[in-house]
């Protein structure tokens, strides 16, 4: 939990009620003191703790805003993610049935963001993705629900099933990259 080569000493541990130690440890330098507790067989830690006392002394939080500012007739529903995300594939697996319920009663966009965690592949396929939703919409969400739900993110073998025309896509991706210069983003 802290960067490699960070000294970290414990320098109290002490029983506390309802099973659990008071742990506090010198980290760094400066030997900062920190806090926490664990419970007594060692599987349940916490690592930050939080005064209920001083936080029952603050001021109210206001209340959040839960009104959108522009009403519209057709809400607008985005979702952000990767191609090769595991959290993003979930995100997928369960609004695309969302969305087959909902209909035209929402308008759904997915948004790739502008960054990859999962190297080259993920790259590729956003774009994919993002060509095969612009290009051939009615296709989307078969061979999206296919990716999502596949082993290991099966394009060609999705592609196949939804029927997408891979001349199209193709050129949709090139014509992408170059309009929005992403293979020279990704190099920068």
């Amino acid at each position: 939990m802290v960067q490699p080569g960070t000294e970290v000493s414990l320098t109290e541990l002490t029983p506390e009620k309802g099973g659990l130690y008071k742990a506090v440890f010198e980290v760094g330098k400066e030997k900062e003191k920190i806090t926490t507790y664990v419970s007594s067989d060692g599987k349940s830690f916490f690592p930050q703790v939080i005064d209920m006392d001083a936080q029952s002394s603050r001021e109210p939080a206001p209340p959040a805003v839960t009104e959108a500012s522009v009403k519209k007739d057709v809400p607008e529903v985005e979702l952000f993610v990767m191609s090769y995300c595991p959290f993003g594939l979930q995100m997928q697996k369960g609004i695309l049935p969302a969305l087959k319920e909902l209909g035209s009663s929402v308008q759904f966009s997915m948004r790739y963001v502008s960054y990859i965690m999962h190297g080259k592949k993920e790259f590729d396929e956003n774009i994919r993705q993002y060509c095969i939703a612009k290009e051939e919409p009615q296709k989307y969400a078969s061979y999206l629900g296919c990716f999502a739900s596949s082993e290991e993110g099966d394009a060609t073998g999705c592609g196949k099933n939804a029927k997408i025309t891979e001349s199209k896509i193709a050129s949709c991706v090139s014509a992408t990259d170059k309009e929005f210069k992403l293979t020279e983003f990704q190099k920068s």
